[in-house]
């Protein structure tokens, strides 16, 4: 784990949690973090496997450079409960990271970045569940899985598909972003204000990715485009009461 502060008890703090880090990539069972619930600014961190983060409402903020959590390369972790200022809106990160699996992101507050959560190049079997996200410019939350599915349906059958849930989005370009290969569930999340709401895209190219998906229960609002769906294999599409309202109508 990596991190800059400058007040001396911050430091003592934050030694301990750098102790509890290493403890966890040591060996092969969860180690909870538990955090205090109060202020920390200039930090940032690399998260490791096994590990629950618990912030118990504690603030994080950025040093204007680094994301708060990388988590490329790594599964089996929860991140919850903080509150995260990234301190950069043009290229900042809340949680950033590739080749992540097996592991959930709940109950975080995420601001004044690029994108919050984006997840890039291949995901399987993540939990995003009830965040809230505004004041961003990019993607609200990114997951992109660009493995090479087109022909091949028993690596599909065997991806582990993922769940978004009860997240709340406000502004930014995307709402949700999601290249490649999806598979899962995304519902009752709230986005309003975005330019799009949703967009299903291949990835890595325009011409790779499949998609598998229940969409319910949705609300997007005050949007330019409600869904872009430009996914090239969609081998199932359950969409089911969602509510889209666009800026033109």
């Amino acid at each position: 784990m990596l991190l800059l502060t400058q007040d001396g008890k911050t430091a003592i703090f934050l030694t301990q949690i750098v102790k509890q880090y290493l403890a966890a990539s040591a060996d092969n069972t969860n180690h909870v973090v538990n955090f205090d619930g109060k202020r920390y600014s200039n930090v940032y961190f690399t998260v490791e496997h096994n590990v629950i983060l618990d912030g118990h409402g504690s603030t994080l903020i950025g040093d204007g450079t680094h994301d708060i959590f990388l988590v490329t390369g790594k599964s089996n972790f929860t991140i919850k409960n903080f509150i995260i200022n990234v301190n950069n809106n043009t290229k900042g990160h809340g949680i950033y990271g590739h080749h992540v699996y097996d592991s959930v992101i709940t109950n975080n507050t995420i601001y004044n970045c690029s994108d919050a959560i984006n997840i890039y190049q291949i995901h399987e079997n993540l939990t995003i569940t009830d965040n809230t996200i505004y004041d961003f410019t990019g993607d609200g939350i990114s997951l992109v899985n660009f493995d090479d599915y087109m022909n091949d349906d028993t690596g599909f059958a065997n991806f582990v598909g993922s769940t978004v849930t009860g997240n709340i989005i406000t502004g930014g370009e995307y709402g949700m972003f999601f290249g490649g290969n999806f598979k899962g569930d995304i519902s009752n999340n709230v986005i309003t204000g975005s330019t799009y709401g949703m967009e299903f895209k291949g990835k890595r190219t325009a011409t790779n990715g499949r998609l598998e998906l229940d969409l319910m229960d949705n609300v997007i609002s005050n949007v330019h485009t409600g869904i872009n769906m430009f996914n090239p294999g969609v081998d199932w599409l359950y969409a089911f009461n969602n509510t889209i309202t666009t800026i033109n109508q």
